[in-house]
């Protein structure tokens, strides 16, 4: 709810006057989940014209799964990260024991000559 301005919130109060606590809830659920901004005046037309509860008894099962896909998709790219942040520590480390090695023949070289 903390996206609403005034006059948003003063209009989605009055839209959603006669609901129910629980549609009330999962409406500013929505807003704050959805990114959906709710000064945008497509937004306040259904609320005005009770899309709204139309849209929110389809949006459980839906937003379930869009949450449950994106949640999928974050897991898979953060092992991704995950993976490649390993494979670059072990390729620096490798690569700081080659300098150490290049290092010490160098050492070795300026010393016998």
């Amino acid at each position: 709810m903390s996206k609403l301005n005034g006059k948003a919130k003063e209009v989605l109060d009055a839209c959603l006057s006669a609901e129910s606590p629980e549609i009330k809830a999962k409406v500013y659920e929505l807003v704050d989940m959805s990114g959906l901004e709710p000064n945008d005046p497509m937004f306040l037309i259904l609320a005005l014209t009770g899309q709204m509860r139309v849209l929110l008894e389809a949006a459980p099962a839906d937003l379930s799964k869009l949450l449950n896909d994106w949640q999928s998709q974050s897991n898979r790219s953060l092992e991704s990260i995950q993976r490649a942040i390993t494979q670059v520590e072990v390729t620096q480390q490798q690569q700081a024991e080659r300098i150490r090695q290049t290092f010490s023949y160098f050492c070795l070289f300026v010393l016998l000559s």
